[in-house]
């Protein structure tokens, strides 16, 4: 049955990871992108301190991005990027399954979780171009989850020491100040944390310490100069304070209910096979097991992801009187991921106490589980050959494009204006705009590298 898990398991994750790598050799840098290699110019604190005067408060994602969008601009591959940022990902799901099962690093089971996991957040995010591809989006959605995860994995810490209370407290500062929307998750999360743990003496300090560290964080990102300069360059329209949490409670637990029945046919398999062959092998047998309390637990679990989806929402109606963008939704997908494993650990006590191994039942529902979840690992594959040949187009027209902006750059002549088109982009961010508008991407492009007007035209191949 062990080997069985495995193998659904291993597919699952493997199949995911595969979807996942397979664009990065033809990701290429966006619009906006090319906005921060030119604010780069002035340095990284220079950058810094002026996005956060005249853009937004967002100073983390700034100190992420910089030195990435000024080395790497030049021809606009973001592949390396691309590589370290969804390595630390898989680092950082590895590093808090080693550290709630007590694993030891070794352990095969620590990695085909993990990966299994990064697939799956991959699965659930809406806009998988925006979130993990485009360097801007996923600097500023898919890193602040890469650097809670790494927090968060010191409150399993059994025996902490001087550095494991500074690390997660600096981590969590940075990590909370991406966006305005994880910021606040974060804030929620560590209070009922606290809430929860607070007769633990050694968590509640570290709790306490990053919760402070959180709301110090998310105040200099809110109340920064820079952030009313980009809600009116946006167009938009706040709303009170009341009527944002009434949309927030409409549109937050709808979008969040959305996700979890859409991926359905993931989530339940995997919870299953992660709480019957993962977490028992890990916890001891808990004599005084208490039902009603696991109940409780369970349902605090699972009415925490409504709590949150409502969270989520309420920074986009406060700022702008609209609901999120779907980029933004990875935050929601983490959100559920959290959630599944915290379920997966709760149902062993039950599976430790109620089932034995050999009950037909248990054997049948786990063996199910382990064929759906394989059956299912389709979905990464079903387009893949679609999605590369179609990255792969846009790569060869956007490198061809980029090497005549370098040529038109030679000439010093900054009015020289160019025509460019690019085939559909599929999985990799957009870089221009629309045909016939010249706005910010453009304009980005234009300024970068010295040129005349860009403008877009009607792709012909």
């Amino acid at each position: 049955m062990n080997k069985l898990v495995k193998l659904s398991l291993s597919i699952f994750g493997l199949l995911g990871l595969f979807k996942i790598f397979s664009i990065v050799p033809f990701n290429r840098m966006a619009g906006d992108d090319y906005s921060s290699a030119i604010m780069a110019r002035l340095g990284l604190w220079g950058s810094i301190v002026a996005t956060y005067k005249t853009s937004m408060g967002r100073f983390s994602a700034v100190l992420i991005e910089t030195p990435f969008s000024s080395t790497l601009a030049n021809n606009g591959k973001i592949i390396v990027y691309s590589l370290i940022t969804f390595g630390l990902l898989i680092i950082s799901f590895s590093n808090l399954v080693k550290r709630i099962t007590g694993l030891k690093i070794n352990n095969i089971y620590i990695y085909i979780i993990s990966i299994a996991l990064v697939a799956c957040l991959y699965q659930l995010t809406p806009n998988k171009s925006e979130s993990w591809y485009w360097l801007t989006g996923s600097v500023v959605y898919l890193w602040p989850i890469i650097l809670f995860l790494l927090a968060s994995s010191y409150l399993f810490v059994k025996l902490p020491s001087k550095i494991d209370y500074l690390i997660p407290i600096v981590i969590t500062f940075l990590s909370t100040s991406f966006n305005e929307a994880f910021g606040l998750i974060v804030i929620v999360f560590l209070s009922g944390a606290f809430i929860f743990l607070r007769k633990n003496k050694e968590k509640r300090n570290l709790i306490v310490s990053m919760l402070i560290a959180s709301l110090l964080s998310f105040l200099i990102m809110y109340l920064a100069p820079g952030n009313d300069a980009r809600k009116s360059s946006y167009g938009s329209n706040p709303m009170s304070l009341s009527g944002s949490v009434l949309y927030s409670i409409s549109e937050g637990p709808k979008l969040y209910y959305s996700l979890v029945i859409n991926n359905a046919m993931i989530l339940i398999p995997l919870v299953i096979l992660l709480s019957v062959f993962v977490f028992i092998n890990t916890k001891k047998k808990n004599n005084e097991f208490d039902l009603d309390n696991l109940l409780f637990k369970l349902f605090i679990t699972i009415f925490s992801g409504v709590v949150l989806s409502v969270v989520f929402m309420l920074p986009s109606f406060v700022g702008l009187g609209r609901v999120q963008p779907d980029r933004s939704e990875i935050s929601l997908a983490f959100i559920i991921i959290v959630q599944m494993l915290s379920i997966a650990y709760l149902l062993a006590d039950i599976v430790l106490i109620k089932v034995k191994s050999t009950n037909y039942f248990y054997v049948t529902i786990v063996s199910i589980s382990a064929i759906i979840l394989a059956f299912s690992s389709s979905v990464f594959t079903v387009s893949l050959p679609q999605d590369l040949y179609i990255a792969k187009e846009y790569s060869i027209a956007y490198d061809t494009m980029i090497s005549r902006f370098k040529e038109i750059s030679l000439t010093k002549n900054q009015k020289t204006e160019v025509e460019v088109s690019l085939p559909d982009h599929g999985l990799v961010a957009i870089l221009l705009d629309p045909v016939g508008v010249y706005s910010y991407k453009n304009q980005s492009l234009s300024l970068y590298y010295k040129i005349g007007k860009v403008n877009t035209i009607k792709y012909e191949k």
